[in-house]
């Protein structure tokens, strides 16, 4: 959720995390008072509209996604060891392949 929230153009509303993720309202509303506990979100009300929360990226959350970020192109980097180029594409276009015809299903 985290990187979600991170990677959004436009604000990021409380509420529509539940339909993103595709999880009940509780389920997310759990895990949001858990990254705000550990000070990686906070929630902004809507001046405008008091039922209405924004999510927003805390400093230390900042610090978190990129320490995640780094650490996943280390493993990327250590996965894909003694794998061309040309077998990391072909890699790329079967899978894209795979995910179309599952989305059909």
């Amino acid at each position: 959720m985290l990187h979600l929230i991170s990677i959004k153009e436009e604000d990021v509303i409380q509420k529509d995390m539940a339909d993103c993720l595709g999880k009940d309202k509780s389920s997310v509303l759990r895990l949001i008072d858990s990254l705000e506990k550990k000070d990686l979100i906070r929630r902004v009300v809507d001046k405008k509209d008091r039922r209405k929360n924004y999510l927003m990226i805390t400093k230390k959350g900042e610090r978190v996604i990129k320490q995640i970020k780094e650490i996943s192109f280390e493993m990327m980097k250590e996965m894909q060891e003694g794998i061309s180029e040309t077998e990391l594409q072909i890699f790329r276009n079967v899978a894209g392949l795979l995910i179309s015809n599952a989305e059909k299903l």
